[in-house]
């Protein structure tokens, strides 16, 4: 398979275009928490989330079990539900989830998660259910004579779950959880020489079908390995392993899709400039066209553990653009960070520390707003080890451009109407291609949404705000403009919302 490689430090849009992370908190304290996982992203025709599940491990006493937190919109709901209890280990968790509806806002009405137990002797995997309200008793998923690990899962559809695994011998498997019955495994390597590892899975709706795709590591030398995937749409046949990527000593990283449905981001780390990185590679489901991107453009820096979620937002033309709300570990020569949008978000001297990320799909916070929520780990008072949480809020109505019209000059307009209650529109002109943002602050100065981070071309733009989530009050909104050649320009305006 040829793949065509352009250089890009972007990932979808601009890993520098994406809303800004809020200040850290810590969620948690007292206690070893680790491998948070919120669930992964299928294509974006998924229903708002009300709230998210995240599962987590915490050590308890000499073991380690099985933790699911619900988040809100504005951080978590509950302290973390206990799902296993025995003496035993139960660890690496991940989960999936859905709501009952697609392209609406709803509970979450099934959800599963999977983890690695030594309950059997050797390391098999069980499962819980959730039912919109409470978890069932753990059950058994795989049970082997054989270790299994790195197990992973997506949520097909509200009775069907889907997961991969790589057993002792190298080999990774597919398995599917359909109207209450797991049904038989599927051996996806089994053409492979060369052990594997390391699998993630996705889907992708389109229209009324949806399709599976499945990446890989496969161990080729010592200084090399290969990313692969395999692909299916609904009720054919898995593809032949093809190439995610093989130049240099490669890290399978899992997925973000594409907000249109169809194409999926392959995300990888690979050596091969010298230095970790980012890279991506584009697949899509229907034909057999990749292309390759660097995600992450830092050669100062080993970068590591991205995690993205998509966001639609239409602008320009019309065409859709997508942004990001991300994060990634960079490591440097005097420190260990975790960067987000705009830089660091946690810094430590240590090169060696251990950080674990996750980005949640979204939560919904108001009409057109969803809150997008990071949670990562940090070592803390020697053997503790807390999880924190960032969030970011979004603007899903995004910024319609009214006119192609080159203005006279650079300006930013009262809102309309104004006093509003909860919705106003406010209008601005750029004259150059740009480098946008438009913000809302209260009158503490504290900046409560982001409605445009991108780069706009010259012309006329709406764009909408929504207050139902705000208290009465006057606010603030500003936009900041730089121009290709560094010219920088700043307006602000003043809105009271009356409720």
């Amino acid at each position: 398979m040829k793949i065509t490689f352009t250089f890009l430090a972007i990932l979808l849009s601009a890993i520098n275009s994406n809303s800004q992370w809020q200040s850290v908190s810590r969620i948690t304290q007292g206690y070893t928490d680790r491998n948070p996982a919120f669930g992964i992203q299928p294509g974006w025709n998924q229903s708002f989330f009300l709230y998210e599940l995240m599962a987590f491990t915490r050590i308890v006493g000499p073991y380690p079990r099985v933790y699911v937190m619900k988040f809100g919109p504005n951080g978590p709901l509950d302290a973390g539900t206990e799902i296993t209890t025995n003496s035993v280990i139960n660890d690496n968790p991940t989960i999936a989830y859905r709501t009952g509806s697609m392209g609406t806002s709803y509970n979450i009405t099934k959800a599963m998660v999977v983890w690695i137990t030594n309950i059997n002797s050797y390391l098999d995997i069980y499962g819980s259910l959730y039912n919109g309200t409470s978890w069932s008793s753990p059950f058994p998923v795989v049970v082997t004579t054989e270790y299994k690990s790195n197990p992973r899962i997506t949520c097909i559809d509200t009775n069907h779950f889907a997961i991969v695994y790589q057993t002792m011998l190298g080999e990774i498997y597919f398995k599917r959880y359909l109207n209450g019955t797991w049904l038989a495994d599927t051996n996806l390597t089994d053409t492979e020489p060369q052990p594997c590892s390391n699998p993630y899975i996705s889907v992708s709706y389109s229209s009324s079908t949806y399709s599976l795709i499945v990446s890989y590591e496969k161990n080729i030398s010592s200084s090399q390995r290969h990313v692969l995937f395999r692909k299916r749409n609904y009720n054919t046949q898995w593809t032949s392993p093809d190439t995610i990527a093989i130049a240099g000593y490669n890290k399978n990283s899992g997925f973000v899709p594409y907000v249109g449905g169809g194409t999926i981001y392959c995300l990888f780390e690979s050596n091969r400039s010298g230095k970790w990185t980012v890279y991506s590679t584009q697949v899509n489901f229907f034909s057999s066209s990749l292309t390759q991107d660097l995600v992450v453009n830092d050669p100062s820096a080993r970068n590591t553990n991205f995690a993205a979620s998509n966001i639609p937002i239409l602008v320009d033309d019309p065409v859709n653009f997508y942004s990001v709300a991300n994060a990634y570990v960079k490591r440097r020569n005097d420190s260990t960070r975790v960067w987000g949008s705009y830089g660091p978000l946690y810094y430590n001297g240590d090169t060696n520390s251990i950080v674990q990320l996750t980005v949640g799909r979204g939560v919904y916070l108001s009409p057109g707003t969803l809150s997008y929520w990071l949670v990562f780990t940090k070592d803390t008072l020697g053997t503790l080890s807390n999880l924190y949480a960032a969030r970011t809020i979004v603007s899903l109505g995004g910024v319609h451009k009214i006119s192609s019209e080159i203005p006279e000059q650079f300006s930013l307009s009262q809102n309309y109407p104004n006093p509003f209650n909860p919705n106003s529109k406010i209008e601005f002109q750029i004259l150059k291609l740009s480098d946008t943002k438009l913000v809302v602050f209260d009158v503490l100065g504290k900046e409560i949404a982001t409605l445009v981070n991108e780069q706009l071309k010259p012309g006329t733009y709406e764009v909408d705000f929504d207050g139902t989530n705000f208290p009465s009050g006057v606010y603030f909104y500003s936009i900041q403009i730089i121009t290709d050649d560094l010219v920088q320009k700043n307006q602000t305006k003043k809105m009271v919302l009356i409720k």
